[in-house]
């Protein structure tokens, strides 16, 4: 969490939220390290008005291949941060 924190330094634009969506298995694998995942992103990313998040129950989706994509499959232990901004007038 450490890393995608130092990564919303980075993007085209001035982040100024972020949405959370943890899968439920992340939540049974780390427990109540959950709340350490998520100082640590705070720690790491630019200041943020505002984070939210919640648990989703299996992310279904294919997998990008050479040839296409693959059948949909259910990807376990997934999350995804959803960064909302503004452009940077800097």
């Amino acid at each position: 969490m450490r890393a995608l924190g130092h990564h919303l330094t980075k993007l085209p634009f001035k982040p100024v939220a972020a949405l959370i969506i943890s899968c439920a298995g992340r939540k049974y694998v780390l427990g109540g390290d959950l709340r350490e995942e998520a100082r640590a992103f705070l720690e790491s990313a630019p200041p943020l008005a505002a984070m939210a998040g919640f648990p989703s129950f299996g992310e279904i989706a294919p997998l990008r291949q050479q040839s296409g994509y693959s059948a949909s499959l259910l990807h376990n232990m997934t999350l995804v941060v959803v960064a909302i901004g503004e452009e940077d007038a800097s």
